[in-house]
């Protein structure tokens, strides 16, 4: 964030955020590595701000949040943004880590896939992503830059129901900011990997 030719620096760390199709509503999860004068959260869906959640001040431990949304329609595709909000009302948005899913009457009634957090992150030279499938499906696991661009693919194919585990080894890779895109059938989680050299 730039306000008046000066480097704001970011209120937060985000380690990821992720969706949860639960029976009626989807369950939205994210945590923070540290904060800095994070007064909260605001929760976008649809470009719309739907909820703010108080953060945890300065902190340098890890902190849970997660926000339920109810008003959940199937056959509807929501796109849920996260953004901080700093002591002095700067707001931030992460917008290379929004989820995108499109809701159907079957993801409503059952769910199907857990993904667990890259650990460790931060991380050097590798890191490990655990999740498990309760029924056979299409599974992608890839790495970006902050440009966006893949620069590896973990897993990409049909996996059978079972748990699994998937090692990045960044041996040859630059120290920076990394993103983890797991797809799993229509699902999609992001998640942001830190890579400390």
């Amino acid at each position: 964030i730039t306000l008046e030719g000066t480097e704001v620096p970011t209120p937060i760390t985000l380690s990821n955020f992720t969706s949860t199709v639960n029976s009626s509503d989807i369950e939205l999860n994210w945590e923070t590595a540290t904060e800095t004068e994070n007064l909260g959260f605001n929760l976008y869906r649809n470009n719309e701000l739907i909820a703010f959640v108080p953060g945890a001040g300065t902190s340098s431990e890890p902190h849970d949040y997660s926000y339920t949304d109810k008003n959940v329609i199937p056959g509807n595709t929501y796109t849920y943004m996260l953004a901080d909000l700093s002591y002095e009302s700067i707001e931030n948005r992460f917008e290379d880590m929004a989820i995108t899913l499109s809701v159907t009457s079957e993801d409503i009634l059952a769910q199907n896939y857990k993904v667990g957090s890259a650990y460790p992150n931060p991380f050097n030279p590798s890191t490990t992503l655990d999740y498990s499938l309760t029924e056979i499906n299409n599974v992608n696991v890839d790495i970006y830059n902050m440009k966006g661009e893949k620069i590896e693919s973990l897993f990409n194919g049909e996996q059978a129901a079972g748990n699994y585990s998937l090692t990045w080894n960044a041996d040859n890779i630059n120290s920076g900011i990394y993103i983890l895109r797991v797809s799993i059938g229509k699902h999609l989680e992001t998640q942001k990997l830190l890579l400390v050299k």
